[in-house]
This record gives C-alpha cells, structure tokens and sequence, in this order.
C-alpha cells in the first residue's frame, strides 16, 4: 500500500473500532484496554464479545500466543478482528498452533463526496430516525438474524440504550409504515461509518437498501461530512461498489476454539 491507501485503511479500521467502543457504554457490556488491544466483553455473552484495535507493532508471533491464552483461559471475548495485512496467510501455522480459526471477512470501503444523483423516494415510502421501541426492536431482530445468527445473542435492549449517544443514528425505510430496510450510523471526526445495513426478508432484492443508502449519502454530504466508510461482506460487497465505494483493506474475524465458556 502507498501513503494515501493506508491513511485510508486506517480511517477505515479506526471507525469500526470506535463503533465497538460505542456498545462499551451500554449496561451489560465492558470496555476493556489492555497493553496491545482492546476488548468489548458482554456479562450476558452476547454480541459484541470482540478483541480489537491490535497492537500492530507487535510481532504476530509474539502477540497471538499471549491473545489465544487469554481467550483460552476465558478473561477476553472468544472473536477478535484484525486487518489482514497483519495476519497473513503465512500465520496459517501460527493460527493451527493457537487454536485460532477465521471465520468471516470483512472488506473496508470508502466513498467521498460525490454529485448527489437526484434519487426519488416512491411516493409510499419514508425516510426517518428510529426512535420509537417497536421500531428499535425490528431493527434488533433484523440485525440479529443477518449478522449474528444463531451462535450467539444480541440484546435487544442495546438499541434503546446507545441511541442516546449523540454520535449514533439509526435511519430507516418505511413501506407503507412497515420498517423495510435500516442501518445504523456513527459520525466520528468528520467521518460517518454505516453499520448493520440491514433489509426484511420479504423486501430484499427490490431495491430499498439501496435507495436507503443514496439517501443517507446525499445527506451526510449536504451536511459537511467529507467521509463515508462501512465494512462489507462478499454477498454486499458488489452492491457497495455500483454505489460508488472503493475497496481499501480487508480485516478477519477468528474465533479461539479453545474458549467452552
């Protein structure tokens, strides 16, 4: 990577570590800094029970045995994250050899200002602020079944508790006042990352995601904001692109086997 590129992937990596930061303020959960990382721990183990902001300068070799023996000996949260060009494919032995599995990818994009490009919302569609508990609540359930799944829980309350940070904000797309499509968003140092984007089954592949995050765009621009970063998946990641955003780094997610808490 040149200057710029990790510049960027910096951006990048440091908003979502701010997005994990965000869920220490909530009741059930901890916000742990150790010496070469930090830690989201849950008391009720549900997500996010996440190691994160690694210790770069640290060798692998060094810091991934010293990571695997405190998640093994149950005081971390089982999942960390870390770029790729930290753990490369030539750790694969390191890995096997601390009981540390991958287990998702997760592609970092940016997109800066661009032409706002004249969207239209259909006439029986609206754009608004989460506020109300039942609308919270289907946005809990919609992230709990894309992103989570069924090995681990997401509280439903954790919504209703960082939503009075007033760095988080969470939009939807109503059809005819049914919840179709929402995200989450943290604005932080002049930069807006996109969280849990997120669309009801029935309503997928037609269209409302993406006419949530044009949205969503024109606006952040139109307010000053200079910088627009999420974190895509492989099944998202073409979609991201025909909207504009640009591939920068990617990042790993590993469980320790060895955690049987």
């Amino acid at each position: 990577m040149n200057r710029q590129q990790l510049t960027q992937a910096s951006t990048i990596a440091e908003n979502l570590y701010e997005f994990y930061r965000v869920f220490g303020t909530a009741k059930n959960y901890r916000l742990i800094k150790e010496n070469n990382y930090e830690m989201i721990y849950a008391g009720d183990k549900s997500w996010p029970q996440m190691l994160f902001n690694i210790n770069q300068n640290i060798n692998p070799y060094i810091l991934i045995p010293k990571i695997s023996e405190h998640i093994s000996s149950e005081q971390a949260a089982p999942f960390f994250i870390a770029p790729e060009s930290y753990i490369s494919r030539n750790h694969t032995e390191l890995l096997k050899e601390n009981l540390i599995t991958p287990v998702k990818i997760l592609i970092g994009m940016n997109i800066t200002p661009q032409k706002n490009n004249g969207h239209t919302i259909p006439p029986d569609c609206k754009i608004s602020e989460l506020e109300d508990d039942r609308h919270l609540a289907d946005f809990s359930q919609l992230i709990s079944e894309e992103f989570i799944g069924s090995n681990m829980l997401f509280n439903n309350m954790v919504l209703s508790e960082i939503k009075t940070n007033k760095e988080i904000k969470m939009t939807g797309l109503f059809s005819r006042n049914t919840l179709t499509s929402a995200m989450l968003i943290l604005l932080k140092n002049g930069i807006a990352g996109l969280y849990f984007i997120t669309t009801k089954k029935e309503f997928r592949n037609k269209g409302y995601a993406t006419i949530l995050i044009q949205f969503i765009l024109n606006q952040l621009f139109q307010n000053g904001i200079k910088e627009v970063v999420l974190h895509a998946n492989h099944s998202s990641f073409g979609l991201y692109q025909k909207l504009g955003f640009k591939n920068h780094s990617r990042f790993i997610i590993y469980k320790n086997s060895g955690y049987e808490r």
